[in-house]
């Protein structure tokens, strides 16, 4: 694939310079600045660079940061638009006077999508309604869908009356297919920003990370409701859930959470604990945090993991080496 085939801050485009996005993440006089730019929290070498990860090294271990839409993407485009735009006016120059061989590789003028519509996963949250709360825990379909939020349900539970039972289940898929063919994973935590709202908490209860299954990667639909699992892979008690604004909670996960890791789309989703052991609440309780069609503060998938020498890439290699002189 030639680069003025590749859309501009698209997966293929960021394979394609990779070598160069590494140089100067990387850079020992830019990097830091650059970072700073792209809003990337990390001050150890990055070995991957793609819309919606980045991949860093600690001398022993690879760690991984995803997210649950094409952040890093976005933000380029955001950040970094005006010196793209220069690259793009330079390309189309060298074009027309046939030097094809000075192509940057920016002459594409395709603009990256927002985080909604998604691209490749989604994040969101499906209600399920009833006038019992068994009956509200048991349906096999919603009654309200929403996938393009600033701030959401992680998971919900409410007592409107004694005939009316609400219930909301989170949703959250994470492209994890960066990670190597052979990858052995040491520990995982998935992470969600307070939005500053006081906690709601009626009752005692826990909010529980489980798997997800919905019927798309890229949207929810209300019969995803029933698309959730049953064995919690972490917890935390609403009264250990911080919900100061733009602080991240952190759900480390066992290892059946680690085991629901793929190197396709990992998919999680929140449900209040009484949601698992058919508690029925007494009153209203709800958590809340940033969703992906934010600004910053995402839901993020943070993966820690090895590889055998034989497996990791030459480019990896390298930038071991280098940090190692």
């Amino acid at each position: 694939m030639r680069a003025s085939e590749i859309i501009v801050f698209s997966e293929e485009w960021f394979i394609y310079h990779q070598r160069i996005l590494l140089y100067l993440l990387n850079h020992r006089l830019l990097g830091r600045a650059i970072r700073e730019t792209l809003e990337i929290n990390c001050e150890l070498p990055i070995v991957k660079y793609l819309p919606n990860c980045y991949h860093f090294f600690d001398g022993e271990k690879f760690h991984a940061v995803f997210y649950t839409r094409n952040l890093l993407a976005r933000t380029l485009h955001q950040r970094w638009f005006y010196l793209w735009m220069m690259f793009h006016k330079w390309d189309a120059a060298i074009n027309k006077l046939g030097l094809e061989k000075l192509n940057l590789g920016f002459d594409t003028l395709t603009s990256y999508p927002d985080a909604n519509p998604e691209t490749y996963t989604v994040d969101g949250q499906v209600r399920g309604t009833a006038s019992s709360w068994a009956a509200v825990i048991s349906a096999s379909s919603g009654d309200n869908v929403q996938s393009s939020i600033e701030a959401g349900l992680i998971c919900s539970a409410r007592k409107a009356s004694d005939t009316l039972y609400y219930n909301w289940r989170g949703f959250y898929l994470f492209s994890t297919s960066s990670l190597p063919s052979g990858v052995n994973i040491s520990t995982a935590k998935l992470s969600f920003a307070g939005t500053g709202y006081t906690t709601i908490a009626d009752d005692s209860g826990s909010i529980e990370i489980v798997s997800a299954n919905p019927a798309s990667n890229t949207d929810l639909v209300a019969s995803d409701y029933s698309c959730v699992g049953n064995t919690s892979f972490s917890s935390l008690t609403f009264d250990s859930f911080g919900y100061t604004n733009n602080v991240y909670n952190d759900f480390v996960l066992n290892s059946s959470g680690i085991n629901n890791i793929t190197t396709s789309v990992s998919k999680f989703a929140g449900r209040w604990s009484g949601d698992l052991n058919g508690t029925a609440p007494t009153g209203n309780n709800q958590m809340r945090c940033y969703n992906a069609d934010t600004s910053n503060n995402k839901p993020k998938l943070t993966v820690t993991y090895t590889l055998p020498a034989n497996l990791i890439p030459t480019n990896v290699q390298n930038i071991m080496t280098q940090i190692r002189m």
